[in-house]
């Protein structure tokens, strides 16, 4: 029943629209006589909503002058009459005392007293700044803007204002007023968001299909990925122009995250009580990120660009919250459900919220501001359409017949002005990432690191306008305590004492990986691939990638690093071998081929006296034997079915395996006595 007359056609014939009433809001003025007993939903669309100030203004304001009908006439005041600035004749014929404009009639009847236009909320004199005066004001504008000769509204300073938005197949500016385009991007897959940072003339744009985040110059050459690791389905861009800081969502990994413009720096914003964050937009001035949040509990949300003081300041009323964008002119958020097929603006704390188009948009996507207007891209009309962006007035479409229009900026140095600096000049000193916060800034490190102790400073420092309380600004290199684990397609780490979060190592070229192995004196990991039967190397950020055996392996399923000689060993299930070389893959050499049948898992004893393998072929097993695959011995040979994974615990002398046939966790002393069922 909630489509019933919403302003959208969803039965065939549109019955669920007609004998619908065409309503204003309380403080407005209704133009036109459509009511409940006329059907026609074209009559209904002929209905204006005016402000209720504008009735008997002197100027008609509906199209057929309805506002200045049955008006009160003004006439000679008698002698001895009480009013203190006009008499009129009211429509009934009797007399009444009114007011000059600018004036409003007290409660007496007779005396006048000061509007102040500048409260006007519902349609407000000003387009920005407004000083109320006695019987008028005096608008103004904000820095970048000129105020027009209509003394009321504000024109941007700079070049003509363009649309930039994402086409799915390709990425287009189009001009405000005119339906030329150019393509900026073609042959692109599915981009979904996009955002930019004129200063430097660069493009960023999420692919839902490559699960990449891109960038290119405005004029679309030098095409790169920035983001190509652990992304899901990256829903929403943002770009913090002032600190160089790239923001999305993404709601396959239910993340907010952040990144230096250049990729390299990336870390996690929020993580929790997320379920499909959408759109997101970023207040350098402010240090405050928003996003939309659709899932089952629908909310708008605000934090701090570090991530902490995070709420959600709009949570009532909302099902689909698209396309969401910032007015930095007047500190506001606009958003767009397409559920309630509504536009909608608050302040950042979400108070003071106004429908700006109440009903009857088919599906809008996403929106943008610039100046006076909102722009906002509709799935369902495959077009952009503009209005007013306080009133909701003058709802036009502007560029229709479009592939399947996404994301949409307003494209303008006004739209991205200047703000302090909080990180400063050198990064806020920090050795990685820095965030800014509404206090100062904040030193981060990547997931891995933490801040070094030894780098504590307690530096207070006027700068500008901002106090910055510096403490912590170096990562120490030394990781922290890690779980590494493989997904198949990718390599991910989960700090251990922030268990909820993990993050993928930015490696290339994964297509199944199995094994891993893990260098702490080289901060290195080991892979293998079963499907490109490599085993591989890279620096625990990512760099230094390397495949360092690529020869002679069909099936490398196990792989295990021995810290007191340097040595890489790893087991093949397709060879039936352990080998071993070194950690660059170089003096490769045989250890143990007879008597193997499917060698799965490979661990070592502290300091390296026994490796330990399994072996789930035909007798399923797990041996022993020294380093160099002398007394070799078997350790567990019953009631085991797909032995996999192997671990020792070094301090209690024990080794623990897990059957995938028997689904058991299992450990024995490491001479095979003492088998206990663990899990």
């Amino acid at each position: 029943k909630t489509w019933v007359c919403d302003g959208v056609q969803d039965c065939s014939r549109g019955e669920d629209e007609d004998k619908c009433e065409a309503t204003c809001e309380e403080n407005q003025f209704k133009c036109g006589n459509a009511t409940t007993a006329e059907t026609s939903s074209s009559t209904r669309s002929k209905v204006t909503c005016i402000g209720k100030k504008h009735v008997c203004d002197g100027k008609k304001d509906c199209p057929k002058g309805e506002d200045e009908k049955n008006c009160p006439r003004k006439k000679e005041c008698e002698k001895g009459s009480k009013c203190h600035q006009q008499c009129v004749l009211l429509a009934n014929g009797t007399d009444a005392c009114s007011c000059h404009i600018g004036y409003t009639i007290n409660s007496d009847g007779y005396s006048c007293r000061d509007v102040d236009e500048c409260m006007y909320e519902t349609d407000p004199v000003c387009s920005q700044r407004c000083n109320n005066t006695v019987g008028s004001f005096i608008c103004g504008c904000m820095t970048g803007y000129v105020l027009r000769p209509d003394g009321r509204t504000c024109k941007a300073l700079g070049g003509a204002p363009t649309l930039i938005f994402a086409n799915r197949v390709d990425i287009r500016q189009v001009s405000l007023n005119s339906a030329k385009y150019t393509a900026l991007l073609k042959g692109l897959h599915n981009a979904i968001a996009l955002d930019y940072h004129y200063k430097k003339g660069l493009i960023y744009w999420s692919d839902v299909s490559m699960d990449v985040i891109r960038r290119a110059t405005l004029n679309g050459t030098g095409a790169i990925d920035v983001i190509k690791w652990g992304l899901e389905s990256p829903g929403g861009v943002a770009i913090d122009w002032i600190h160089d800081i790239i923001f999305w969502t993404d709601s396959g990994t239910r993340r907010v995250e952040a990144a230096t413009l250049d990729g390299r720096q990336r870390v996690i914003i929020a993580s929790s009580d997320l379920d499909k964050p959408r759109a997101i937009a970023a207040h350098p001035g402010e240090a405050f990120i928003f996003w939309t949040d659709w899932g089952p509990s629908p909310k708008i949300e605000r934090a701090e660009m570090d991530g902490n003081n995070r709420r959600a300041i709009v949570t009532e009323s909302l099902f689909w919250p698209n396309g969401l964008c910032i007015d930095y002119t007047m500190s506001r958020i606009y958003w767009a459900d397409a559920k309630h097929h509504v536009i909608e603006s608050s302040k950042f704390d979400g108070t003071e919220r106004k429908k700006v188009i109440a009903k009857g948009l088919p599906h809008p996507f996403a929106l943008s501001l610039f100046e006076d207007a909102i722009y906002w891209t509709d799935w369902h009309t495959k077009s952009i359409s503009t209005a007013n962006k306080i009133t909701g007035t003058g709802f036009k479409t502007i560029h229709s017949g479009l592939h399947f229009p996404m994301d949409i900026h307003s494209y303008h140095p006004q739209r991205q002005p200047q703000y302090q600096n909080r990180c400063g000049k050198n990064n806020g000193g920090c050795s990685h990432m820095c965030l800014p916060n509404r206090r100062s800034f904040q030193c981060v490190c990547p997931m891995g690191l933490k801040l070094d102790t030894d780098s504590f400073q307690n530096i207070t420092a006027l700068f500008y306008l901002f106090i910055y309380f510096c403490f912590r600004k170096s990562c120490d290199s030394t990781p922290t305590k890690l779980l590494l684990f493989a997904r198949k397609k990718d390599l991910r780490m989960r700090q251990l004492d922030n268990g909820d979060v993990d993050m993928v190592i930015p490696v290339d070229g994964i297509r199944s990986a199995v094994a891993l192995a893990w260098d702490s004196d080289s901060d290195s990991i080991f892979w293998t691939d079963v499907e490109s039967d490599t085993i591989n190397r890279a620096h625990l950020n990512g760099s230094q990638q390397t495949v360092i055996v690529n020869s002679n392996l069909e099936s490398p399923a196990g792989l295990a690093v021995d810290w007191v000689t340097k040595k890489l060993y790893w087991t093949d299930a397709g060879t039936n071998r352990i080998e071993v070389s070194n950690l660059d893959g170089s003096m490769r050499g045989l250890l143990v081929w007879e008597g193997l049948d499917k060698p799965r898992d490979i661990c070592f004893t502290s300091p390296g006296r026994y490796m330990y393998w399994s072996d789930w072929g035909t007798v399923p097993k797990i041996e022993r034997a020294g380093m160099d695959g002398s007394q070799r011995a078997p350790l567990i040979t019953h009631n085991l079915t797909w032995p996999n994974g192997l671990a020792i615990d070094h301090d209690a002398g024990r080794i623990y395996w897990a059957d995938g046939g028997t689904k058991a966790i299992e450990f024995a002393m490491l001479d095979g006595k003492g088998r206990t069922a663990l899990i």
